[in-house]
């Protein structure tokens, strides 16, 4: 027991000791904070928030005023940083007393600067629930910087307190600083004061009964319309327009708030009739937004005399109402518009992509009418509809020349891309297919063979051969005759799927492409080895490892004879003795790892052989991918080396030599540096296509 009770009082003691001893450095840090030494400054602003902020606030606070701006800068600093952390859940009480501390900074007392410093620290640390008696105080104030920015502050702040503040004295405030106010109380969103609000908007001042409108508009309120209705109709000159974006803002606010629909509707085809083309514009925008059927024939009647932006505004509005019965009502109306907005209407109508639309647009593409016909084309291909396609395919043919803009052609490509987005890819194809028909350029042919070859479909055969023989189409086309061989081998067209293989690989013989036809053939019936087909060298002996040495003295060191090797004979290698061992590449690439038969290591040396017999004398590429480098020898004759330190990438040494008929002989020295230790050859003709040969077994 009395053990226990000295060690709760050594406990006691350490910690009054460790309270002592912060306050001494807390004492240090505030001097820091108020000497002429800027790094110490520095370090003290860091240090302080993370002691006894409490007990440093009032320290901090009197250096506010100081005359040296160093100085109450960076007290400034720290009283923003104590703020942040005291304003955090769990340390309420803290918060409490550092807003009373900072709020002594506003005092009548203390000079003006020092009172605004307090004004800006105010609205960061100020709870809910705390009084703001002092800077509520300062909105009496004659000084006008110090009373709009104490009516800054309490916005800023936005408690129910800083509310009830501005609320209460805006009775009080002359007009000018009455419309302050009162937008500071529509950006709080305050609905206590929404009957002082709306009394303002019969005041004899014209700016506060637009402030006053405009302070109403956040609440969405059909009540309030009555009031702000009243404010537009008695508004000067300068204050009109601000009061009819209230206007507009409030029945924006009943329209999101939901439950009046009826009432927004009715306003909004209310605006259409207003004599102000702002006005009208909301009107049409709202419509756009809700509007139904039965508000389609007012829309349409005050377009008839609709002027530029309305005219644009009423139409974009047409466009973006929803609805099979909006549509129908477009449809029925359409033939008693006038010519003109006939023409504006086609956007609108093909944009509701529906298959009621379409016999108005086909007249439409057939017209005499330059204007009508080109809209009528650019409106089709909006629809996204299938149906659309032959129309527009006929209008390819007709009064457009080589050089003139194309709708129609566009409009099939779009249709056709729409498609491909929504996941239809069959009829998607149906529609590529059907724009290859009116190609004109090779960037038309590029679109539609991109479009094939992610949409193929087996009957774009014959067109994409034909396309075969454009020189520059080459890449885009093998990609397209691929996808149609596939497309093929699904419909079990086998043969055709065959020839469009084939001919692909003429086009295309590089070794991804050629692995991928290689796969189509197969799965087609026909006979494919893909080894072959990308000459790849699939069977060697590899023999090491050796050492490298130091300053790579390996590197020159014939270590098996090079460049005569045979394929019986033994080496030693330190104290143990290695043969050459068959290996054989397991993937679609001819890639040989060096580690598995060689064994794990790092700074080592390997050699790897084959033979290859070829019918005649030939001049041909051996293709090397290899990790880390090599030196290469054929037929006894060094052909390449390169020592660098590298990944392995297929095809990147790409070395010509000559071959002659009968057998010929490959050597490689590949050195491992670190990680990867493996490399892929291949032998190709100049022209990419692969050398016929029968390598070794």
């Amino acid at each position: 027991m009395r053990y226990t009770c000295w060690m709760a009082v050594a406990i006691v003691a350490l910690s009054l000791g460790a309270v002592a001893a912060w306050g001494s450095t807390t004492d240090a840090l505030i001097a820091d904070l108020a000497g002429q030494d800027e790094v110490a400054r520095a370090r003290a602003r860091q240090l302080l928030p993370r002691g006894d902020i409490v007990a440093a606030t009032p320290k901090v606070v009197a250096l506010v005023g100081h005359e040296n701006q160093a100085i109450w800068r960076a007290a400034f600093n720290v009283l923003m940083d104590f703020s942040a952390e005291v304003s955090v859940p769990g340390r309420e009480a803290e918060r409490a007393e550092v807003a009373r501390q900072i709020m002594t900074l506003i005092a009548s007392e203390q000079p003006q600067p020092v009172r605004e410093r307090g004004l800006r620290l105010l609205p960061l640390v100020v709870p809910a629930g705390f009084g703001v008696g002092p800077m509520a105080a300062l909105l009496a104030e004659d000084n006008p910087i110090l009373r709009e920015k104490a009516r800054a502050a309490l916005e800023e702040t936005g408690t129910p307190e800083a509310a009830g503040a501005l609320r209460a004295f805006l009775p009080k405030a002359r007009p000018e600083f009455q419309c302050a106010i009162l937008n500071s109380l529509g950006i709080l969103k305050d609905a206590d004061s929404l009957p002082a609000i709306e009394e303002l908007t019969k005041s004899p001042d014209a700016k506060v009964r637009a402030a006053a409108a405009r302070a109403l508009a956040w609440t969405g309120d059909p009540f309030r319309l009555a009031a702000v209705k009243r404010v537009m109709k008695t508004a000067d000159e300068a204050t009109r327009s601000e009061v009819q974006d209230a206007f507009v803002r409030l029945v924006n606010a009943i329209e999101e708030r939901g439950g009046n629909w009826e009432i927004a509707v009715a306003i909004y085809l209310d605006l259409l009739g207003s004599p102000d083309p702002v006005l009208k514009q909301a009107g049409f925008a709202g419509l756009g937004r809700i509007g139904d059927s039965s508000c389609v024939g007012k829309m349409l009647a005050t377009l008839h005399e609709a002027e530029a932006p309305v005219l644009q505004v009423g139409l974009d509005a047409l466009r973006r109402m929803q609805g099979v019965d909006v549509t129908r009502a477009l449809v029925t109306a359409y033939p008693d518009q006038p010519a003109a907005l006939r023409v504006a209407l086609l956007e609108a109508l093909g944009s509701k992509k529906h298959p009621m639309v379409l016999p108005i647009l086909t007249d439409a593409a057939k017209s005499s009418d330059p204007a009508l016909r080109a809209a009528a084309l650019n409106a089709l291909g909006e629809t996204e509809l299938l149906a659309a396609v032959p129309v527009l395919i006929e209008a390819t043919g007709r009064d457009e020349s080589a050089g003139a803009a194309r709708p129609a052609w566009a409009g099939i490509l779009r249709i056709a891309d729409a498609l491909r987005a929504q996941g239809k890819k069959k009829e998607a194809g149906q529609a590529y297919l059907a724009a290859a028909e009116a190609i004109r350029t090779n960037d038309e042919w590029r679109s539609v063979l991109q479009g094939i070859t992610a949409c193929p479909v087996p009957e774009a055969l014959p067109v994409v051969q034909r396309a075969a023989q454009i020189q520059e189409l080459k890449a885009p086309t093998a990609q397209a005759l691929v996808a149609v061989g596939e497309a093929l081998t699904a419909a079990k067209r086998s043969k055709e799927a065959i020839a469009a293989f084939e001919a692909a690989r003429e086009l295309d013989n590089s070794s991804e492409m050629t692995k991928r036809i290689a796969a189509g053939l197969r799965k087609a019936g026909a006979a494919a080895d893909a080894a072959a087909m990308l000459g790849l060298l699939t069977n060697w002996w590899v023999v090491g490892p050796f050492e490298l040495g130091e300053n790579n003295a390996g590197w020159d060191k014939a270590y098996v004879g090079e460049p005569d090797v045979s394929l019986t004979a033994r080496y030693m290698t330190g104290k143990r003795r290695v043969e050459w061992q068959p290996v054989k590449a397991s993937d679609d690439r001819g890639v040989i790892n060096l580690h598995k038969p060689l064994g794990p290591g790092d700074n080592r040396i390997g050699y790897a052989y084959t033979e290859v017999e070829v019918a005649q004398d030939t001049d041909a590429l051996l293709l090397l991918g290899v990790d880390d480098s090599e030196r290469v020898w054929v037929n006894g004759e060094k052909v390449f080396e390169l020592f660098v330190p590298r990944g392995m990438t297929p095809d990147q040494d790409k070395i010509p030599v000559k071959l002659k008929a009968g057998r010929n002989t490959i050597l490689l020295k590949i050195w491992q540096n670190t990680l990867g230790w493996e490399f892929c050859a291949r032998l190709t003709l100049p022209d990419g296509r692969p050398v016929e040969f029968t390598q070794k077994k």
